[in-house]
């Protein structure tokens, strides 16, 4: 403490440390619907979307997203984060799906779904997280990219799933204050943010069979996440 006053003191001024978030976990390479490939900006705010996680932390984007498909963000329930009830966090507890789905496995917390390791691990730079090659000799589009395998490059592969998906029960995680069940991969890179809190909102109408999970965290981190499907 007194080395920050002594610098106080002496004119230095310190910047808000950014947040260290890995972007490639909250974005989407593969929808057609919105650019979401990698994060935008919107006034001052930055977002990033799989349209499964959307996280949001204060920042400036100078590209703009005049040419860019990106969600109406304003929409959605931000006004819940003034509210009371949040919780802390903790560690997972995770359930055996007991319907029909529970044979179809579910993504790896391991490697998030990513099929590699590592802190290097990026998408791949031939088919930009799509496992996929095109032959444009042949016009034809192949899965499993000759580069890659997986989509990502960086780390060796991960060896507690099969290309990002573990074979098996569907397990999926529990969130105390809903009777919905959450993505083990999903709250595993969540929790990749930090020390976060949580609160539930229940959906209504049409969307009465979901939860939202709202979390924030520090450097104004904020967001949100839905729910699996009913059981």
């Amino acid at each position: 403490m007194s080395a920050a006053f002594a610098a106080t003191s002496l004119g230095v001024t310190f910047k808000t440390l950014k947040p260290l978030i890995r972007y490639d976990l909250f974005t989407d390479p593969w929808t057609t619907r919105f650019d979401l490939n990698a994060p935008f900006g919107i006034d001052d705010m930055i977002y990033a979307t799989d349209c499964k996680i959307l996280i949001s932390h204060p920042g400036r984007d100078d590209r703009g997203t005049e040419d860019r498909r990106v969600p109406k963000v304003g929409n959605l329930p931000w006004n819940e984060f003034d509210s009371s009830g949040w919780k802390p966090l903790g560690s997972p507890d995770l359930v055996v799906r007991t319907d029909h789905y529970r044979d179809n496995g579910h993504c790896c917390s391991v490697c998030f779904g990513l099929g590699r390791v590592g802190s290097n691990v990026v998408r791949c730079p031939d088919c930009h997280g799509r496992s996929e090659w095109v032959d444009e000799d042949a016009n034809e589009v192949f899965d499993g990219c000759e580069k890659c395998r997986v989509g990502y490059v960086g780390g060796p592969i991960c060896t507690h799933c099969e290309r990002g998906w573990v074979n098996g029960p569907t397990i999926e995680e529990r969130i105390i204050g809903s009777p919905r069940r959450f993505g083990t991969g999903m709250m595993a890179r969540i929790r990749t943010l930090g020390d976060l809190e949580y609160r539930v909102v229940e959906g209504e109408g049409a969307n009465d069979e979901t939860s939202l999970l709202l979390f924030r965290g520090d450097h104004g981190i904020r967001g949100i996440a839905c729910s699996m499907a009913a059981q």
